[in-house]
């Protein structure tokens, strides 16, 4: 929806990368739009290379996963210092997230008007940008490195294993 509204917009355009369930429904999407382009699954350099080249970055979940599954995606966003467009349900640890650090906006699945008006806003104000990216990179070595992530597992196993 947010593709359609925008088609018009000659400074914004969105960049799909993978091979989920949706990419058929998303190629003519952005076939039909103009302003899309729809790319296979990446990884390692070329994925980091694709983070590199958006302005911002969206992370979505499905209606019904909040607490089953956490998009690995968000976590690369980060550490590229990307401003993030939250798609999903309300009260999700990624909305608070997003809200709380002041990294982007969350956007209720489904709100076709308020992730326009996001992205509109976002276009508008390219220094919040960089500052929200900014603060993205800070949450990340903050929260997320790979060190940080290992001492959690080690943590979470030694509580489980006693």
């Amino acid at each position: 929806g947010a593709m359609r509204t925008l088609r018009e917009q000659e400074k914004i355009s969105f960049l799909f990368v993978g091979h989920g369930n949706k990419k058929e429904h998303v190629e003519q999407i952005a076939e039909e739009v103009g302003n899309a382009q729809v790319i296979d699954f990446l990884t390692g350099e070329a994925f980091q290379q694709a983070v590199s080249i958006a302005s911002c970055c969206v992370v979505s979940l499905e209606k019904g996963l909040m607490g089953m599954c956490a998009p690995s995606k968000l976590y690369s966003y980060l550490q590229g210092g990307k401003p993030i467009f939250a798609v999903v349900e309300e009260g999700s640890y990624i909305a608070q997230e997003v809200e709380q650090e002041r990294i982007g906006r969350a956007v209720s699945i489904g709100d076709v008007n308020a992730l326009t008006e996001a992205i509109l806003i976002l276009n508008r104000n390219r220094e919040e940008c960089r500052i929200m990216g900014d603060r993205a990179v800070a949450l990340y070595e903050r929260k997320y490195t790979i060190e940080i992530s290992l001492d959690k597992y080690a943590d979470m196993f030694g509580k489980l294993l006693g």
